[in-house]
């Protein structure tokens, strides 16, 4: 039965073959010609579909490109008005603290502006980023927050950019009081995978969670920063302060107090206040 299959298929010689595809040919062009509007409209939706596709394309190249330069020019103004060179990255904190203060009130305006004409493209966040690192020079911890939270939301879990603003939303809940809240945004960013030295991260993120009572998570941060730089064990004494930790996970009767203790002081109130005094 293969057998007789096999020859199935090599009946026909070349030239027959060769014949048969220009008779189908031939009879495609015959249709074309025969039918010669349908096969317009299809090429001309064809030209039109890939003109309106290139065209976007370029059109949203080039608002990315312009927003990009405008994203430059609030920086080169920023720069020159704190008495900087344009373009320049680091500069010194101007003698008049007013000249400061007017120079990024002003880029913030230019910032606020450019998230608003190009909501959703690179830049804006770039230009969320930069307003919020102002804001918190200005002191203005609760819009930091209020717009990084925003930030982070909105980009890709393993967006190299979104580490960034977890970083700079773990220094404003820490400036602002909230240690352990802003451990966690520590850790969050460190724990992007990708994220250029994470080792730093993961120790703010460790003495965060010591200093909020949560030595358990104090450990585990410490254990990842010496996963990512070994040499840190001994620049921050990480050895030390996880051994101190485990001592007191070990022993937490000894520092919680007793419920004798806690009737005690309950009971009595004025000598309470008087040990205050």
């Amino acid at each position: 039965m293969a057998a007789r299959r096999r020859a199935k298929r090599k009946h026909g010689s070349l030239p027959e073959r060769i014949e048969g595809i220009e008779g189908q040919a031939e009879g495609l062009f015959g249709w074309i010609g025969d039918n010669p509007r349908p096969v317009l409209l299809a090429i001309a939706a064809f030209v039109v579909v890939g003109a309106l596709i290139a065209g976007g394309y370029e059109l949203w190249l080039g608002a990315q490109l312009e927003s990009q330069q405008e994203l430059g020019r609030i920086e080169s103004e920023f720069a020159r008005a704190m008495g900087a060179p344009p373009g320049a990255l680091v500069f010194v904190e101007p003698a008049n603290p007013d000249q400061g203060r007017r120079a990024r009130e002003s880029a913030l305006g230019g910032l606020e502006g450019l998230i608003e004409q190009r909501a959703g493209s690179r830049a804006a966040e770039l230009a969320s980023l930069r307003a919020a690192e102002i804001e918190l020079d200005l002191g203005r911890g609760d819009a930091v927050v209020a717009r990084l939270d925003e930030l982070t939301s909105e980009l890709a879990e393993d967006d190299p950019l979104r580490g960034v603003a977890l970083r700079l939303l773990g220094t404003a809940r820490t400036d602002g009081g909230d240690l352990a809240a802003g451990a966690e945004a520590y850790a969050a960013a460190a724990g992007i995978e990708g994220y250029r030295d994470p080792a730093p991260l993961w120790i703010a993120a460790g003495r965060g969670f010591s200093a909020s009572g949560l030595p358990q998570r104090a450990i585990e941060a410490y254990n990842q920063a010496l996963v990512a730089d070994l040499s840190l064990s001994e620049q921050e004494g990480l050895v030390d302060r996880i051994a101190a930790l485990e001592v007191q996970l070990a022993e937490p009767a000894a520092s919680a107090p007793s419920d004798e203790s806690d009737n005690q002081a309950e009971a009595s109130p004025v000598s309470a206040r008087g040990q205050d005094q």
